[in-house]
């Protein structure tokens, strides 16, 4: 049986204010990330269409088989 994985997507809205240092810090941010024990990929596209959109992708295995996620 194939590893069960987890799939995250979705995108951050960063005020005008903010987007400069949110560019300078995502480089150090996407290392740690991608240095997480299990992260498998962890992808992040700054928006060419929506001004300060960040969208993020990243996969990991799921740990616990029987976990669930619940909305809130």
């Amino acid at each position: 049986m194939a590893e069960a994985k987890i799939y995250l997507s979705g995108y951050l809205d960063v005020p005008e204010d903010r987007r400069e240092a949110v560019a300078d810090a995502l480089p150090h941010h996407i290392e740690l990330t991608r240095a997480e024990p299990g992260c498998l990929s962890f992808e992040v596209v700054l928006s060419d269409d929506i001004p300060g959109a960040i969208w993020f992708r990243k996969s990991s295995p799921m740990r616990r088989p029987s976990m669930h996620i619940r909305a809130g």
